[in-house]
């Protein structure tokens, strides 16, 4: 059973990232917007969608079960991508923003923790890291090929590129229903504060997961920021067909990465491959940012090579430091965080970038993430 629900999982993983707009999303917010900072916006109405209901579907994945959860983001992704290749407006492209962010709140914490779930049915925990990683490549693998043909579909038709991302939504959808539902080995009887006390209690008393969790807050609000701000720096330095160009060969860095990680950290352990990969894609980012050539996007584009194994050995460390009984909510709450402190900053960098332009304000995004290389520091020294 695990390897059949192994094989949906990982058909989930792929459709549901097979978005063919993700990756020139800015620009096509722009493009029906007019504007940076108001493109900016719709990604931060995502963060602050998910923001909101993060602890909710936490709550709803302990309670009511993992695989329940991913048939309900699978529907909201459907709806959210519909909405999007409907937008004629703003109003269109804010409501497909709430909707995203629901189904984001759906899949964060709640995933992990059903794969986590399954392998921990059959006494194979040990393999989470490397099952993990080769998830994380299979997503890589739908970035790629979405970046691959979505820039040269972008250069001829947005209408095209939009429709056929809901039908890749629609196949998600559907594997999601043929996922088995995962044994609920510690249910909860709690109420709703009394369960979010349970978890908040988890970050108190434990500094590690304390660490952990304020190096994915800060690094993911700030490094996917850059990451969204990366196709306007392409464009300013390529044309808009070759935008896919530059996805595409990242996506492809980032599913080398994740297909290795669990060799990778296995060799290096997981402090050093956290520190190491941080250190990588900032130097990746400023670099090219700050001597910009015909070569940077590509510099840019190698910078996720590392970010596999670096969101596999956080991941692996998390999962050891959650509690059963609200593995998906204390993902959540952190998730949560992330998500607002993404919202302002992603709407900042928008702003920013109207201002002094893309690969400027590219630049100071990384000035922000020095913090997190300390932290990193910190945890290669703690772990």
């Amino acid at each position: 059973m695990t390897h059949k629900t192994l094989t949906f999982l990982r058909c989930f993983y792929f459709f549901s990232e097979l978005k063919f707009y993700h990756s020139i999303a800015l620009i096509y917010f722009a493009h029906v917007t007019g504007s940076w900072m108001m493109a900016a916006s719709i990604i931060s109405i995502t963060q602050i969608s998910a923001a909101i209901f993060e602890v909710p579907t936490g709550v709803f994945s302990d309670w009511v079960g993992r695989q329940r959860t991913i048939v309900l983001g699978a529907s909201c992704g459907v709806l959210a991508v519909t909405s999007y290749a409907i937008g004629a407006n703003y109003g269109w492209l804010a409501f497909g923003a709430i909707l995203e962010g629901a189904a984001r709140a759906c899949y964060s914490g709640n995933n992990s923790a059903y794969l986590y779930n399954i392998l921990s049915q059959t006494n194979k925990i040990d393999t989470y890291a490397n099952h993990f990683g080769k998830l994380y490549s299979l997503s890589a693998l739908a970035e790629l090929v979405s970046t691959l043909m979505g820039g040269f579909m972008a250069a001829r038709s947005f209408n095209v590129l939009m429709w056929l991302s809901v039908a890749t939504q629609i196949a998600g959808l559907l594997v999601s229903l043929l996922l088995p539902k995962e044994n609920k080995t510690a249910p909860s009887r709690s109420t709703f504060r009394l369960h979010l006390l349970e978890a908040l209690d988890g970050f108190r008393h434990n500094p590690k997961l304390r660490l952990l969790s304020l190096s994915v807050i800060l690094g993911n609000g700030i490094g996917l920021s850059a990451w969204s701000l990366q196709p306007a720096v392409f464009n300013a330095i390529w044309p808009l067909w070759a935008v896919g160009v530059a996805r595409a060969f990242q996506a492809a860095t980032a599913m080398l990465g994740g297909y290795l990680s669990g060799s990778i950290i296995k060799r290096l352990h997981a402090r050093r491959v956290i520190l190491f990969g941080s250190i990588y894609a900032w130097l990746a980012n400023i670099i090219p940012a700050l001597f910009p050539s015909p070569v940077a996007p590509l510099l840019i584009a190698s910078s996720p090579i590392l970010d596999g194994p670096q969101t596999t050995a956080i991941e692996t460390l998390l999962q050891g430091e959650f509690s059963e009984r609200q593995r998906a909510t204390m993902a959540s709450l952190s998730a949560l965080v992330g998500s607002l402190f993404y919202a302002g900053f992603a709407f900042a960098t928008g702003a920013v970038a109207d201002i002094i332009g893309p690969i400027q304000t590219l630049v100071v995004v990384q000035l922000f993430l020095l913090p997190v290389l300390l932290i990193n520091w910190r945890l290669a020294r703690l772990l």
